[in-house]
């Protein structure tokens, strides 16, 4: 481990603990978008689509549209982009294999890939769509579109519940868009998580997820919350500096948010465990664990986690890829990061996880699409799909700056750690990029 750094009378030490992945994970439940999408919402619209003759389809990025006077955004933490990605992969698992309907990977990126006036914000951008050709999820076969899938999620009634509404529009009539699906769910942590939105949880709460909403929304409003000793800041103070000056951070509709890094500026995160106990922490940035650079869709519940000893002060200014290798921040103009979907950038996630003995561990029992959004299988037939998918869900413009990955440095080994029996504790969501 290197050598602490000096702030003032604390020490921050350079390295913190890295969790063990097989005995930190959390199990992973199915959310309540999950079970409509695979209950009876899947079956739907692929009836839908039958009926319309269509062969083959493509689902791009939904909007997000949150509180009862909240406008449709493309930028709600991850919610955007994998409510695309778990529609797919609901309309694979219940296509019919003897008589499939094809179904395209990743349309909104293939079609920005190809075409940047591509969309569907209005009818020129959306015929531009069916111009080209997109790759199947089975196969390597690309096809012609008859049809895109796409929509918009609202949490409305004080977040309380999610209304998600599907829509279609085709290649005979680009222009037109209709509704095919419209269900809705009550709002759980899930769901909160993936729109950026901050809440706590108690220590013990197995579930939790009215606590959750009702925070979030006060958050959400900007009303003043009671403290408690449960509060996500009040278990881990969170710090960020650019070039050694410590950051000022804002509550703007429920989301703390500050300012984006200058080119070139240097940046490090200060972690303090607050409490008298062992604490886990997933830090993410731009979608991506800082530790082994685990991917945007997967689960923050699924992540490596940092442990942090009681009244522990740390500090993270990289990403570590290997125990002893680390991958310093650096900021970098939007257009020096191609593989990074725009969506997801400018969102800094802390979550937190305290250990519970007393945690019953139960088994997942549903396909969870979360977790299968940020795997790209292939399969040459859709029943080969199918087979894989099932045991898996049981870089430059000028701009104000990306936090990214530098080059990799050699640097002191990582102590490992294991936190027993981890139960989320909440999520502080931070946007630093507009």
């Amino acid at each position: 481990m290197n050598a602490p750094r000096q702030r003032g009378k604390q020490a921050w030490p350079a390295a913190l603990a890295l969790a063990l992945a097989l005995t930190a994970t959390t199990p992973v439940r199915a959310d309540n978008i999950d079970k409509k999408l695979i209950g009876d919402v899947a079956d739907n619209v692929l009836r839908e689509a039958r009926k319309a003759g269509y062969k083959n389809l493509g689902v791009l990025k939904f909007q997000v549209i949150v509180g009862k006077d909240g406008k449709p955004t493309f930028d709600a933490g991850l919610l955007n982009a994998n409510m695309a990605s778990r529609l797919e992969y609901a309309l694979i698992m219940a296509n019919d294999s003897k008589a499939p309907i094809g179904v395209t990977r990743n349309a909104s990126q293939a079609a920005a890939a190809k075409d940047k006036n591509a969309g569907y914000a209005t009818a020129d951008s959306r015929k531009a769509l069916f111009v080209h050709d997109y790759p199947l999820a089975w196969g390597d076969k690309p096809v012609k579109v008859d049809c895109f899938l796409t929509g918009d999620v609202y949490l409305v009634d004080n977040l309380k519940k999610t209304k998600v509404v599907i829509k279609v529009f085709d290649r005979q009539n680009p222009a037109a868009q209709r509704e095919v699906q419209t269900f809705e769910v009550p709002t759980d942590r899930s769901i909160l998580t993936d729109s950026g939105l901050t809440f706590s949880l108690a220590k013990r709460g197995a579930v939790g997820d009215d606590e959750a909403v009702e925070e979030a929304a006060a958050r959400f409003e900007e009303k003043p919350l009671q403290p408690t000793p449960d509060s996500v800041e009040n278990l881990v103070g969170v710090k960020i500096f650019y070039d050694n000056k410590e950051q000022t951070l804002k509550n703007v509709g429920g989301t703390l948010r500050v300012d984006d890094p200058q080119k070139g500026v240097k940046i490090r995160f200060g972690l303090e465990n607050k409490t008298n106990e062992k604490l886990g922490v997933v830090l993410r940035i731009n979608g991506i664990n800082t530790l082994q650079m685990e991917g945007p869709e997967k689960q923050i519940e699924e992540c490596l986690r940092w442990v942090l000893d009681a009244k522990g002060k740390y500090e993270v200014d990289g990403f570590w890829i290997e125990k002893t290798k680390k991958v310093p921040f650096v900021v970098e103009s939007p257009g020096a990061l191609p593989n990074l979907d725009p969506l997801k950038m400018g969102l800094i996630e802390v979550a937190v996880f305290r250990q519970d003995p007393e945690a019953k561990v139960s088994t997942r029992g549903f396909t969870n699409l979360r977790g299968l959004a940020s795997k790209n299988v292939q399969a040459k037939t859709l029943d080969e799909l199918k087979l894989k998918l099932l045991p898996l869900s049981s870089s430059k413009a000028t701009h104000k700056g990306i936090i990214a990955g530098g080059n990799a440095q050699e640097v002191g080994k990582l102590d490992v750690k294991a936190l027993d029996s981890p139960n989320s504790a909440g999520l502080l969501t931070i946007r630093y990029f507009p």
